[in-house]
């Protein structure tokens, strides 16, 4: 029996030794070919990677002039909130302070026109509640109106900076 199996091995041999180098040749071919199939799939996630960069660096450009014009709303509008807290309201006739006015009249005026402009609900309804409160004290400047103007300042200075932070996030 195990001269029949060294017969077929010698009469095998010479068949595997011709095949071989043919599947050698086929085998690596396929593993070129599977390599060059991934390489392809890589090349074209990183050419859709590249696209959606590109994409995003194009509307962050499109969209700067008014973002810059947002963002000096914004400074504007904490700064006249700043000064608006600071200022006396009554000067010493104890009548409204011209300052206190003039600062009123450029809350009105934001408040009313520019705000929309940010686009933030929230935002909008503060400062149209600053605005109203400002109205108060200017028709009456007593301590709970200045209190609530006071209030309402902050809380329009809050929801611009949760504006500004949401607004990073997208």
């Amino acid at each position: 029996m195990s001269e029949s199996i060294l017969t077929v091995i010698k009469d095998f041999l010479p068949v595997v030794t011709a095949i071989v180098p043919v599947m050698t040749a086929i085998i690596g071919g396929l593993w070129i070919v599977f390599t060059y199939i991934e390489n392809q799939k890589v090349a074209e996630q990183n050419r859709i990677t590249a696209q959606e960069k590109e994409r995003k660096l194009r509307v962050i450009e499109a969209r700067k002039p008014f973002l810059d014009r947002q963002f000096a709303l914004y400074l504007r509008i904490s700064e006249l909130v700043s000064m608006l807290l600071s200022t006396p309201t009554l000067g010493d006739d104890f009548k409204v302070s011209t300052d206190f006015k003039k600062i009123a009249r450029e809350i009105e005026g934001i408040s009313s026109g520019d705000v929309y402009m940010l686009g933030d609900l929230e935002v909008i309804q503060r400062a149209g509640e600053l605005a109203g409160a400002v109205r108060a004290v200017l028709g009456s400047p007593n301590p709970d109106a200045t209190s609530d103007m006071e209030i309402k300042g902050r809380e329009l200075v809050t929801a611009m900076g949760k504006s500004i932070r949401d607004s990073w996030s997208t």
